[in-house]
């Protein structure tokens, strides 16, 4: 039997939590809720058979096993067949708008599609009857609710929660109101019983418990029911007469015979009812005279003792009603004594706890002044809830007492110890509830039985008061975001007991009275007035910001609650309050138990980390992260346990694993944040490949197994902070070794520097914490919907894409924790969103002071970003010449009214001040000038012996700049405050020695357009002023705007001039230095031609073998043991280290920030294309640099490139700077790069300048895939183009590219620009100019000639003996003597024992040679017998030279003697 009752309880508290839920929320629910109730049933239907099994033993002797064995089938069976008739009656019981919402969201793929798509979901609001505005906050005005999001997460929050957990925690709190009913009912009966028989038996007076009254109603000849009046005014005339019988002294009484009011005695432990708590918590010694009371008794109170004791307000008193008044009445008091309270005392009690109750919700807006950030926008929301404004309706409405009628001492005894002890009474059942009201139920359970008006007023200020503490815990610590949440339902359930009274009563007074609404003006002292009828939010009526306490007793004005004061005071409070707990700190998920040396030794090698990418749809988009999920075995072995993590979310679960062909296989289920569903996850671990392949599936699935969700993914070892450095598939697939070593190599590097604490190591994390919080910031005000928005870019969101694949978990989800509360700390406007994009606002809200209904209850509100935009709605058309009103923070209607009008007074008043300052600068005398504003104190003239600047009075807080219309004035600060439109942009705060050092960015903001009068006020001359006025502004602002745009091309002109003039300037010594040279090299070989070929080579020849004997390192074609294989070149691997050098105007993608990940996949691009070179890239560091102007003016030869290059380049002429820049608009240029020669010339010039948009995933179409540096690469180790020199000539100086007439644009496969040639044009070469994608490989014999520049040019060697490292450059042009010169581009590099020299030497040799790059035949060359001097042989080799030693080479027709510079085939 105590199962039985048990179970009835868990039955009773399953119902509560059911019927507590919303319509909607039980109808997409309702077949969970079907199941588990009908579970009840069955068990109760058990119950049943297990008595009547009980009762029959007793008559049974025994059953056979047989039968017993087939009733058991059949019982089952049976018990089956219950549950789905028990389903089929509550189909029955369905209502028509039930099944009309279940078709509705079956119809439309389920519960999950309906509440994430925005039409649907606000179909199904309507069609449910549950709108967005609760049933408190009246009717809607009209304006759309931006409260989607909102309904939506609870909607979610509802389909995830698990039914038991929810019934489990209710049943706590249903035990507690269980317990204290039974308690009530227990007493009730008791005191009732005895009573019982003798009602029955009695006649209407008899009925009556209180001798007096009985008397009174038996000499009256009353019977059930007596008119109020008559009943008060027979109290009053029987009263009199019986105390003018006792006292010898009619007319007067003793007051000093009276004995004062004993205090409360403390309450029982138990709930009392009622009656048992009035007359236990105190008691009034025996009077001796009442007479003080009869003044309260007579016809002008009829109407308050009236309500006392008519409960039903029917205007009639019943002997029901007179004996549950006399009942109330507490133990010791007289009748006329308790008849007084309600007469006066009850109104005096209310007044108080009306005051009280201002004064708490005032002190609420003070703490939030000072509550931490993270807090704000809950209590914003808590504060602006629709149970504020009722509350406001009732305290506005509530007529309150004459304080002087408190003058008497006995009145004001009596009514200070019944309040003491009804809210002793009422706080200590709320304690028991832990002042959680979820249904009015438990309202009337915490009340009592008796009209809610009795104890509204102390039950509103007692949870008010629990509530201000909660909002100065916010200002010490971070609440959780539902806790506020919680304290609102709260204030609506009691708002719906009022609402249900209000109903009640609107029913009887419709039957007695014509005027409802005056009727309810002259109940409870007006308590219902306003909450009756069509109720409504309208601020400019609200009191909660103006009331001033009336009481001529009171204490005088509070005390400023401060921060220091809040903070002391919390010392002694306890957290203990809040339901949810503080949030202080993020609480990361303990993985310390699954590591490998702690699990238990088993079998089964399942347990331990794994890690792996993951996808799920998020919207629209897919999103593919890295989870982590951690398994071990139950101390029995059979339970698989867990945790796992992603970069959003954890999770627990618990499953079973087993032994499956070739490995272990495994599920567990868990629930879905998201989706609100039991996902469940089955895998399988490979023993052969160590990894595990799982698949996640719910009941979704079956619709759309296509989905990302629904792929398997793979999890392996890997530890998730090294899963970054694991090298991809295709990677592994084309060199499985070095795939391995590189994943090796950086692995441990990570573990170093993280060991080390590096430098460079937290760097790094503290970038990508950096990027993750900020990208992730931005995605989430998009995905809520909020304003301002600034979506991702393609390669923003490839960036985050990338972070959360390859973060750990663990950090990831700290970041996204760390975004989360990024947006938690926003500044929210709540309940509307912006009338033009109908986003929620964030951030600062304008709302137009001239679209605003005359009541504040309505208005054009705009975001930041659609100030400018002119919306028509609800009425009002806006224009952008209206004046508007910023505020940053939330506005209540505690201070709504106050800033409206104060807004348009400090409009008028800078208006004025601007126009004085105006006519002042115009002409007339300033010593004269005096300001009208009677706020400024700043001067309103000249008290010194110096005139005062008019321009002072209209300076800028921020920046001191006299302001200009449009600009913004200060709405909160004293003094004229100004703030112009850039400060207000940049948002900068107040000087603190300006001429408003108290202002603060958070004061709100009237906008100024002009200083014209307009409205009816002003006169016919003021109007043609303002519109003169107008007409000089513009004026004004198009000549400035005309002077600006000449200063602007002006400018423009003297730097292209300038520029032109370089250029022309460097092309004239180009061009002379090259003449200068052909005609030397003219001379030469004319004086040259008898010499003889073979000595010349013989000469080069030594000269290497010299240089290779003295330096000792091995030449171009040596092989790594010493020979060379025969017929083919062999050559040393070659590694360069590269710098990046990011150049950026701003932290956008389009402001060139390339992302870290771009880097890296071009380094990934660079050392495959060179692997067939034996050339790899070692990536060093990135150094970013914000400097707009390099970023785009960074070009050749220009000043900006000089200084980016002297202040940035790293290492030697075997170091790679890689600078990434935008370039100007008029320069369609894809990238330049030096030539190795030129390293020895200008060494600190060396490197390549690389648009950013075409490394990999760039923006830049058809050239986005990193083909663009590989080909920058081969300049810079020596190649040429494939088309240089046309169809004639030698070309590139390889022998196997095939000739081309000129670059090839996109991919024109088969193509033939030379008809000579035999080849098609090497269009798929990467020194062509085709597409990225078209780019495919380098030749061998451009491989020859890379390594062949890299030993003479990209190869440091030691100074020789009496010479500096440093390459120097001589500018004799002697071409005789025992040194041998090379005469290039008007300079001689001189070869006296120099590196530079060799070099220079190397280089001519290198360049004269067309077919060194494709064979081992003998340089040809030529030797000047009496001069010594070289040179090449024909004028393809000169021009060779000449580019190679200047380390010159363009990708057009141009030159230039700098770079070699590609540039964007254009059509």
């Amino acid at each position: 039997m105590s199962q039985i009752a048990n179970d009835i309880k868990a039955c009773g508290s399953a119902c509560d939590a059911y019927l507590k839920k919303g319509f909607l929320m039980k109808t997409v629910k309702s077949g969970v809720y079907e199941n588990r109730l009908s579970d009840f049933c069955n068990i109760f239907d058990d119950h049943k058979k297990t008595v009547e099994l009980a009762m029959s033993i007793h008559v049974t002797a025994g059953m056979d096993a047989a039968n017993e064995k087939l009733d058991h089938q059949h019982d089952r069976l049976k018990n089956i067949e219950r549950k789905l008739d028990m389903i089929a009656v509550f189909r029955k019981l369905d209502t028509p708008r039930e099944k009309d919402i279940n078709r509705f969201i079956e119809s439309h793929g389920g519960a999950r599609a309906c509440i994430t798509n925005d039409e649907l979901l606000e179909e199904l609001i309507v069609k449910s009857g549950e709108l967005s505005v609760a049933r408190i906050s009246g009717k809607d005005n009209g304006r759309k609710s931006n409260d989607l999001p909102q309904i939506r997460k609870r909607l979610f929050k509802e389909l995830q929660e698990d039914i038991d957990d929810t019934f489990k925690r209710n049943m706590v709190l249903f035990e507690r109101k269980l317990e204290m009913q039974n308690k009530q009912l227990t007493d009730a009966l008791h005191q009732e019983s005895s009573h019982i028989i003798s009602t029955l038996l009695s006649g209407a007076h008899d009925r009556i418990i209180d001798s007096d009254l009985q008397k009174i109603w038996k000499d009256m000849g009353w019977k059930g029911s007596v008119k109020a009046r008559h009943f008060v005014l027979a109290l009053h005339d029987y009263y009199t007469d019986l105390l003018n019988r006792q006292s010898p002294h009619p007319g007067k009484y003793d007051r000093s015979s009276i004995s004062p009011l004993p205090s409360p005695v403390p309450r029982s432990p138990l709930p009392p009812t009622p009656t048992t708590a009035r007359s236990s918590s105190f008691s009034l010694k025996k009077r001796p005279d009442d007479r003080w009371a009869l003044a309260y008794i007579n016809a002008a109170y009829v109407q308050p003792i009236l309500e006392a004791v008519d409960d039903d307000g029917t205007g009639f008193v019943s002997v029901k009603e007179v004996n549950t008044f006399v009942e109330s009445r507490p133990e010791g008091w007289s009748l006329p004594t308790w008849i007084a309270f309600w007469a006066v005392g009850w109104q005096a009690s209310i007044s108080k706890y009306k005051s009280q109750i201002y004064s708490l919700i005032q002190s609420m807006f003070q703490v939030l002044e000072h509550a931490l950030p993270s807090n704000r926008r809950a209590i914003d929301e808590y504060l602006f809830h629709a149970s504020f404004w009722r509350i406001e309706l009732l305290l506005r409405s509530t007529r309150s007492i004459n304080f002087k009628i408190m003058s008497d001492p006995d009145l004001a005894k009596v009514t200070e110890a019944y309040s003491a002890a009804e809210e002793e009474r009422i706080d200590g059942n709320l304690k028991d509830v832990a002042y959680e009201l979820d249904t009015p139920a438990t309202v009337s359970l915490v009340t009592g039985e008796g009209r809610i008006e009795r104890y509204i007023f102390p039950l509103i200020y007692l949870l008010l008061k629990r509530h201000l503490e909660v909002l100065k815990l916010a200002c010490k610590h971070v609440l959780d975001t539902e806790e506020l949440a919680t304290l609102n339902e709260s204030l609506v359930s009691v708002l719906l007991t009022v609402d249900d009274r209000i109903q009640n009563l609107e029913a009887v007074f419709k039957q007695t009275h014509l005027d409802v609404q005056g009727r309810f003006g002259n109940f409870a002292f007006g308590l219902f007035q306003l909450s009756y009828g069509d109720i409504r939010r309208v601020p400019s009526q609200n009191t909660l910001g103006t009331w001033i306490d009336e009481d001529e007793n009171s204490t005088g004005r509070k005390e400023v609650l401060t921060l220091e004061s809040i903070k002391a005071g919390l010392q002694e409070s306890s957290c203990e309050i809040l339901k949810y707990g503080i949030q202080d700190a993020f609480h990361a998920t303990d993985y310390y138990e699954f590591e490998l040396h702690r699990l238990r030794a088993s079998p089964n090698p399942i347990q331990g980390t794994w890690t792996g990418h993951c996808s799920r749809r998020e919207g629209e988009e897919n999103v593919t992260f890295l989870v982590r999920v951690s398994f071990k075995l139950s101390f029995d072995r059979k339970t698989l346990l867990g945790k796992g993590e992603d970069y959003s979310s954890t999770f627990n679960f618990s499953g079973t694993t087993s032994r499956g062909k070739g490995g272990y296989d495994f599920t567990f289920a868990i629930t879905d944040d998201d989706g609100g569903l039991c996902r469940t996850c089955k895998g399988t671990l490979s023993l052969a490949t160590d990894t595990i392949t799982a698949t996640w599936s719910d009941r979704r699935k079956k619709d759309n197994p296509d989905e990302v969700d629904y792929q398997p993914f793979v999890l392996r070892r890997t530890p998730p902070f090294l899963y970054r450095y694991r090298y991809k598939q295709h990677e592994f697939s084309e060199d499985p070794t070095r795939a391995r070593w590189s994943f090796a190599c950086n692995a441990v590097l990570h573990q170093v520097q993280a060991k080390m604490w590096s430098r460079q190591f937290f760097e790094r994390r503290f970038n990508d914490r950096k990027r993750f919080v900020e990208l992730s910031v931005r995605d989430l005000v998009v995905t809520m919907g909020l304003t301002p928005q600034n979506p991702l870019a393609t390669a923003e969101k490839q960036e985050l894409d990338y972070l959360r694949r390859d973060l750990d978990p663990s950090e990831a989800r700290f970041y996204h924790a760390l975004a989360t509360f990024e947006i938690q700390k926003l500044p929210w406007h709540p309940a509307w969103g912006c009338d033009w994009c109908e986003r929620r606002i964030t951030k600062c809200r304008i709302m137009c002071l001239h679209c605003m209904s005359d009541d504040l209850s309505d208005n054009i509100d705009l975001c930041g970003v659609c100030m400018d935009r002119m919306p028509t709605k609800r009425g009002f058309s806006h224009d952008v010449s209206h004046p508007m009103v910023k505020v940053e923070q939330t506005l209540h209607d505690f201070h709504f009214s106050r800033v409206v009008e104060a807004a348009k007074i400090a409009l008028e008043r800078a208006k004025g001040l601007l126009r004085n300052v105006e006519s002042a600068l115009r002409g007339e005398d300033p010593t004269a000038f005096a300001l009208t504003s009677p706020r400024s104190s700043r001067g309103s003239g000249s008290t010194g012996t110096e005139p005062m600047d008019p321009k002072d009075l209209i300076a800028c807080a921020c920046c001191r700049r006299p302001v200009t219309t449009p600009c913004w004035a200060c709405v909160t600060c004293v003094r004229d405050t100004f703030v112009c439109q850039e400060c207000d942009r940049k948002r900068l705060p107040a000087l603190s020695d300006g001429p408003s050092p108290t202002h603060n960015t958070s004061h709100p903001l009237v906008r100024i357009r002009d200083s014209s009068i307009a409205g009816q006020n002003a006169t016919t001359e003021e109007k043609l002023a303002a519109l003169q006025q107008r007409l000089v502004n513009l004026e004004h602002k198009v000549a400035d705007g005309l002077s600006a745009i000449d200063m602007k091309v002006e400018e423009r002109l003297t730097r292209l001039e300038a520029k032109m003039d370089h250029r022309f300037s460097l092309f004239e010594a180009s061009a002379e230095a090259r003449f200068d040279t052909l005609e030397a090299l003219l001379r030469q070989v004319v004086a040259q031609t008898s010499a003889l070929p073979s000595m010349y080579g013989q000469v080069v020849r030594e000269h290497v073998k010299n240089l290779e004997t003295r330096e000792g390192e091995p030449g171009p074609h040596e092989a790594v043991n010493g020979t060379v294989a025969a017929g083919a070149k062999v050559f040393r691997p070659k590694a360069f280290d590269v710098y990046w050098h990011v150049i950026y105007a701003n932290e956008t993608y389009e402001g060139g920030y390339v992302p870290d990940y771009q880097i890296m996949e071009q380094m990934e691009v660079l050392n495959r294309d060179y692997k067939s070179a034996n050339i790899s890239w070692n990536f060093i560091n990135i150094t970013r640099i914000h400097n707009p102007d390099w970023f785009v003016n960074a070009w050749p030869g220009s000043p900006q490139e000089i200084e980016m290059k002297q202040t940035y380049h790293k290492g030697n002429s075997s170091a790679l700077n890689i600078f990434t820049a935008g370039f100007n608009s008029t320069d369609k240029s894809l990238g330049y790069a030096s030539l190795p020669s030129a390293y020895f010339r200008e060494p600190l010039k060396d490197g390549l300048i690389i648009r950013f948009s075409t490394l990999p995933g760039g923006s830049h179409k058809n050239y986005n895939l990193g083909r663009t540096t590989v080909h920058e690469l081969g300049h810079w180790l020596g190649l040429f183009h494939t088309f240089e020199g046309g169809c004639t000539g030698v070309g590139d100086n390889v022998a196997d590219t095939p000739p081309e007439s000129s670059g090839a644009e996109g991919c024109p496969i088969g193509r033939k620009s030379c008809p000579d040639s035999k080849d098609p044009d090497p269009i798929h070469n990467f020194m062509d100019y085709s597409f990225d994608s078209c780019m495919t490989h380098f030749t061998p014999g451009q491989a020859v000639r890379m390594h062949e520049a890299i030993w003479a040019f990209r190869t440091p060697r030691p100074p020789s003996p009496g010479t500096s490292a440093t390459p120097s450059v001589s500018q004799s042009s002697s071409s005789s003597g025992a040194s041998t010169t090379r005469t290039n581009s008007g300079s001689t590099l001189t070869n006296s024992n120099s590196t530079s020299a060799a070099s220079a030497t190397l280089a001519s040799v290198f360049s004269s040679s067309p077919t060194a790059a494709a064979d081992d035949s003998p340089l040809e060359t030529e030797e000047h017998e009496e001069g010594g001097t070289t040179g090449p042989t024909d004028d393809a080799e000169s021009r060779l030279a000449d580019s190679s030693s200047s380390g010159v080479h363009e990708r057009d027709e141009d030159w230039d003697d700098e770079y070699e510079r590609d540039y964007e085939d254009e059509e």
